[in-house]
């Protein structure tokens, strides 16, 4: 018989264990010959998987509320992420960041991170991140008047940061969010090379120094990933949001044909499908498709950062109000750790099991892991070996318990299997 475990309050998973200890560095494990290379991020204990959320206005919050974005933080912390996504620079016009403190409009109207003050929000709202143990992705979105204009802003924001003794608070900087696409020049060899400066202009001030992604490519094509992750160690992306690829496209980052780790270093999946919710953008109805391609990212060594339409501009489901504390209240929020912690921490040391339909891992800890999409058809999810019992994740934001092989019913999307084998 089937079994629903309640997550919220059962104590059924023991959720995060813990934040991560000291700086990252980059985890290789197993080799394309045994099907099981994977590069992954790596703490003082060992490898990790590591989940953070989106909040794309926090330095905006932080500066205006700050005991709303302090309880906000607090909810981040205890519900199991490790760190926070946010922007150190958010629309407004070319201003001169100098200046007066104007052109605060568009799409981010009071929402924006200004060049003008942004410097000082940051800091102060990484110390916070930092006396609560999480970490920071830091990304951009701002027009520039000219290039001189952005490094030398750039380089007072990052040498501030290290003097603060904050370098290591953040573990991953974007050159720009979706540059192809919001950077002065776009996908250019020129903005290309001015990634090239920032990388080493932050390598330089920095102590530890982060990784660095020039950010996302405009889809998953290998030369637009290559691309995207030059002067890079890691490759920040956003993958396709379609249903039938949501999964499959963050699988075919890592498996290539048959290539396994082609890239030859760890993904972060910076903005993947969101739920349902204001200011999303193709969103999935289905959270099962969902969790599946979040422990997909994980299982294929990526960090996985949790990406709603709230954590957009902050606009709640119940009305049109903006502000910090809005961002909490997405579908998922305190499900999608809970639900990721059946995958153990040093998942990135898991094994290939050779059969069945789709791919399976064997964890360190001995238990299988795949994931299937409702889309794939009912043989999907023919096991390479008889199973004894296993953990459907994912459909309804919740566990069950399934007694025989791994099955999905109409409506649930996808889901993430977690069990052993007879």
């Amino acid at each position: 018989m089937n079994r629903k475990l309640l997550l919220l309050d059962s104590g059924a998973v023991s959720v995060g264990a813990g934040m991560l200890q000291g700086p990252l560095t980059i985890h290789v494990h197993g080799s394309e010959a045994t099907q099981d290379k994977t590069h992954s991020l790596h703490d003082a204990t060992g490898p990790r998987r590591i989940t953070g959320y989106s909040w794309f206005c926090a330095a905006r919050d932080y500066r205006d509320k700050r005991s709303d974005s302090e309880t906000t933080l607090n909810l981040i912390a205890a519900a199991g992420y490790q760190y926070i996504r946010m922007f150190r620079v958010l629309g407004y016009d070319r201003v001169d960041p100098y200046g007066p403190d104007i052109g605060d409009s568009g799409y981010f109207y009071l929402r924006g991170v200004s060049p003008v003050w942004g410097k000082d929000a940051v800091i102060a709202f990484a110390h916070a991140c930092k006396a609560r143990g999480l970490r920071i992705q830091c990304t951009a979105g701002h027009q520039w008047n000219h290039r001189r204009e952005r490094m030398d802003w750039e380089s007072l924001l990052w040498h501030a940061i290290d003097a603060e003794g904050l370098s290591e608070t953040f573990f991953v900087i974007e050159g720009d969010n979706e540059y192809w696409q919001n950077a002065n020049g776009h996908n250019s060899d020129e903005q290309i090379e001015l990634y090239g400066e920032l990388a080493a202009l932050i390598d330089d001030a920095m102590d530890p120094a982060p990784f660095f992604a020039c950010g996302s490519a405009e889809n998953e094509s290998p030369d637009l990933v290559r691309r995207s992750f030059s002067h890079s160690q890691v490759c920040e992306i956003h993958t396709s949001r379609d249903p039938d690829k949501a999964i499959k496209r963050v699988f075919s980052l890592w498996y290539n044909e048959g290539h396994i780790d082609m890239y030859g270093l760890p993904f972060v999946f910076g903005e993947p499908k969101p739920p349902l919710g204001p200011d999303a953008f193709m969103p999935g109805a289905e959270p099962g498709r969902l969790v599946g391609s979040y422990a997909m990212a994980q299982l294929t060594g990526g960090s996985l950062t949790y990406f709603t339409g709230e954590s957009v501009r902050g606009r709640s489901l119940e009305n049109n109000d903006m502000g910090p504390l809005n961002i909490t209240r997405a579908l998922g929020f305190r499900e999608v750790p809970q639900l990721l912690a059946h995958l153990p921490q040093d998942v990135a040391n898991s094994t290939h099991v050779p059969g069945g339909n789709i791919w399976w891992w064997m964890l360190p800890d001995g238990r299988f892991a795949t994931v299937a999409d409702e889309l794939w058809g009912p043989g999907a999810l023919n096991p390479p070996r008889i199973v004894k019992n296993c953990l459907k994740i994912g459909p309804n934001w919740s566990a069950v318990e399934l007694s025989g092989r791994p099955t999905l019913n109409a409506g649930d999307g996808g889901a993430l299997f977690v069990g052993e084998f007879a």
